[in-house]
């Protein structure tokens, strides 16, 4: 999914503003010059307040224009971080499905252990799945489902609205990744898995792995061949597995 672009910042050229500005008012000056070189008292006043007056115009002008644009832009910010807040509460939703889709397809010790109590989806994965002999090892962060990129403008002069710019990067940062995703090997194309580690370890994890293979392949599609040095290790319960 492609973020638009943030807000741009508004191009402030104090230039052409400023001869906007103070055209109007050399216009002004000059009809009072004009009128005080009349020499009556009456239009002498008369032409510095109208001096006074064109400048005070001109300034209220311009101060409006600066509090419209500021108005524009807080407008637009505001705009674009509420549907930046709608994107994050998306995104959150399709990572918690996306969490619990992967705790179902590749299932906890724990959820393995109930599988076999509750006898569901026992040996559910046949050799025509996509998922046969794809077992877990761990934990960790995987590819989102659903992806977020910004997109950017091509002119490279254009300038951002910076607190729009760094809400975007911040939540393309934190959906980059989903935590709590499976990291699973295929068994059927690794050829030859080694675990290396403390034995403990090792062992636990390899433990693991064969009740992966025995709770959720069928003993007609999948063989088991345990070869221990000590008949009374932790696998020892291997023996008993119908494969």
């Amino acid at each position: 999914m492609s973020l638009p672009s943030p807000p741009l910042k508004p191009r402030d050229n104090q230039t052409s503003s400023w001869l906007y500005v103070l055209l109007p008012l050399l216009s002004s000056v000059s009809m009072a010059a004009y009128m005080i070189s009349a020499g009556r008292t009456w239009l002498m006043v008369l032409g510095i307040l109208f001096v006074f007056l064109s400048v005070g115009v001109t300034v209220y002008v311009r101060t409006q224009m600066r509090r419209q644009n500021g108005r524009n832009m807080r407008r637009q910010r505001d705009r674009y971080l509420e549907y930046l807040g709608e994107l994050r509460k998306q995104a959150r939703e399709s990572a918690a499905t996306q969490r619990e889709v992967s705790a179902f397809l590749y299932p906890s010790p724990r959820r393995l252990w109930a599988l076999v109590i509750g006898r569901r989806r026992i040996w559910e994965r046949r050799p025509s799945d996509p998922d046969f002999l794809r077992v877990r090892l761990g934990l960790g962060r995987g590819e989102p489902a659903l992806r977020l990129d910004l997109a950017r403008r091509s002119d490279p002069m254009s300038e951002y609205e910076a607190e729009s710019e760094w809400a975007a990067e911040d939540l393309m940062k934190d959906c980059s990744t989903v935590s709590l995703q499976p990291a699973w090997v295929d068994l059927a194309n690794v050829g030859v898995l080694s675990l290396l580690g403390p034995p403990d370890r090792g062992g636990n994890l390899l433990g693991l792995l064969l009740m992966q293979v025995a709770v959720l392949h069928a003993p007609d599609d999948v063989r088991l061949v345990v070869l221990l040095s000590d008949p009374e290790s932790m696998l020892s319960w291997a023996k008993w597995l119908p494969h």
